[in-house]
């Protein structure tokens, strides 16, 4: 049951609207849940740096065909039969798609994350401690020019500094300290938009 029935959020929703509008590059996400694209972020505009709950892979080799290639699979198979699937390659236990401690992030996410950071417009991040990297360091992989909003509870990474907003080296930053649909709402409702 892990994401059946969760509605996507705001921030979720205004990505899908910007994605509708042409104004979305792409979505990096840390979550592995998938709501990016419940949301109606078209897959292909989702980069999922942790891989995602939603994809089973074999446990030994990630290339193999399993025969339980989505987490609906897999809980079938676990109904049914009472056992974890095995890969139909190789017997290796099958795992959900997501990296783990030490893993390297997938192919797609550091492929595509320096041209896709370096000519966006504007940087958007939200819901995170930026302890985590190399995606932490994705934020400043920015032109210095780039204007960059923080949706947080608190001020992280380079909107965790001493100079105020609007001054010095922090002139591009701005910070919405605050839950993120709370955010998203705002903004949403200073563009005019209703989600």
């Amino acid at each position: 049951q892990l994401c059946v029935g969760r509605q996507p959020p705001k921030l979720h929703r205004l990505l899908a609207y910007m994605a509708d509008q042409g104004l979305l590059q792409r979505v990096y996400t840390q979550n592995i849940d998938g709501l990016e694209v419940a949301a109606g972020v078209p897959p292909a505009l989702v980069v999922n740096c942790h891989g995602s709950v939603q994809r089973a892979v074999c446990s030994a080799d990630a290339a193999h065909r399993t025969g339980a290639a989505t987490l609906a699979e897999v809980l079938q198979h676990l109904s049914a039969t009472g056992a974890a699937p095995r890969c139909a390659a190789c017997g290796a236990l099958v795992r959900p798609d997501v990296v783990f401690f030490g893993e390297p992030l997938p192919t797609e996410a550091t492929h595509l994350s320096g041209g896709d950071f370096w000519n966006c417009d504007m940087l958007i991040v939200a819901g995170t401690t930026l302890n985590v990297y190399p995606v932490a360091g994705f934020v400043n992989q920015v032109q210095p020019l780039t204007p960059r909003l923080l949706i947080n509870r608190e001020a992280v990474g380079p909107w965790r500094t001493s100079v105020p907003f609007g001054e010095g080296a922090a002139f591009r930053d701005a910070l919405f300290e605050g839950a993120c649909d709370d955010g998203a709402e705002q903004l949403a409702g200073m563009l005019g938009w209703n989600l």
